[in-house]
């Protein structure tokens, strides 16, 4: 389907949200682990085409600290388990909706997950 130029308008990102919400639009592009997509019960679509890139997350470590405490190699990895679009969603929701500080967020995933005390 070629959708025509006339019903293409370009926003801020973040007024895409209320838009769909408020039904000024039916469709918008969105990063898949925006808190808003929870904030107001929106789907993300399949993009079975692959239009867009898949961007997974990683964990990043300056190489001088990594030389100078090598076990947080291992100590990380169980963390690459347990990081996926959903959780991120989620936490994303919880500081971003619920107003909650990034640190309590990441404390308390840390903590349920048993990777810090």
């Amino acid at each position: 389907m070629n959708v025509p130029k006339s019903w293409v308008k370009t926003m801020e990102a973040g007024l895409t949200y209320e838009a769909v919400n408020t039904g000024k639009i039916d469709v918008a592009m969105v990063y898949s682990t925006d808190a808003k997509l929870l904030k107001y019960n929106l789907v993300v679509l399949k993009d079975d085409k692959n239009l867009f890139p898949i961007y997974n997350p990683a964990i990043l470590v300056r190489e001088e600290i990594l030389n100078k405490y090598p076990e947080i190699k291992e100590i990380l990895k169980p963390l690459t388990l347990y990081i996926n679009e959903n959780i991120i969603t989620r936490l994303n929701y919880l500081v971003d909706v619920e107003g909650l500080e990034t640190k309590i967020v990441a404390e308390r995933f840390l903590k349920g997950l048993g990777l810090i005390k």
